[in-house]
């Protein structure tokens, strides 16, 4: 019955978002899915979803912490060996699709909850780590977290290119805002010792070829040798 009610939520939400009463309608269907089952993950997200649509952030914070508590914990036991995968059916650990879940993420990041949105998309690479669209959200919420976080915000959006071109994933404006990304957090460390390491051994090159040629010279000319 609650899985029904947040159907009917999502429709209010989606296809009849225009009709006079969808707001109130809307909110209703997520209220009787809450009173329906109240350990249902998808009723509060849905309800977070609706705080947000009305740019109410703190109770969408609220609400989406509550969804995440519902699973989140157990899922995290089970994938550090603390809960054997005897004690728990993966339907239980996981009981939100795994759209559902980067739904979930997605509210986490607009609400500045960016440690347990990363922690959910992880899971989801472990799933699929040819999704661009898991590695850009990781690289995004890096990046909103300022400077401490932006080696970390360029590996992941970087990733996310290479997985794109990799998959031939069809997303232009994830594309586009990756590389704008990218070219504002500018080149790493990574990218400067690359160069570095690739003059190093054009300074060894030109060594070699001037021991080398010394070492004619010497053959061929040692009283200059000596003079010098």
């Amino acid at each position: 019955i609650s899985t029904a009610y947040c159907s009917l939520a999502e429709i209010y939400m989606t296809d009849c978002c225009d009709e006079p009463n969808a707001e109130s309608e809307c909110e209703t269907a997520i209220n009787k899915a809450i009173e329906a089952d109240g350990e249902n993950p998808e009723a509060y997200q849905l309800k977070a979803s609706f705080y947000l649509s009305k740019e109410n952030k703190q109770e969408a914070l609220s609400m989406i912490k509550k969804s995440a508590s519902l699973w989140l914990p157990h899922y995290q036991a089970v994938d550090q060996d603390k809960i054997t995968d005897e004690e728990s059916d993966p339907v239980e650990v996981v009981p939100l699709s795994y759209d559902a879940r980067v739904t979930t993420a997605k509210i986490l990041i607009e609400v500045e909850e960016f440690e347990t949105a990363v922690t959910i998309l992880e899971g989801l690479l472990d799933e699929n780590e040819d999704d661009p669209q898991i590695w850009y959200m990781i690289g995004w919420a890096n990046y909103l977290q300022g400077e401490d976080y932006k080696s970390n915000a360029r590996f992941y959006l970087k990733k996310c290119k290479e997985v794109y071109v990799k998959t031939k994933y069809e997303d232009e404006g994830l594309l586009k805002h990756t590389e704008e990304l990218l070219a504002e957090l500018g080149p790493g460390d990574d990218d400067e010792d690359d160069d570095a390491e690739g003059d190093g051994d054009d300074v060894e090159d030109l060594e070699i070829d001037s021991d080398s040629e010394s070492e004619s010279n010497t053959n061929n000319d040692s009283e200059t040798k000596m003079e010098h």
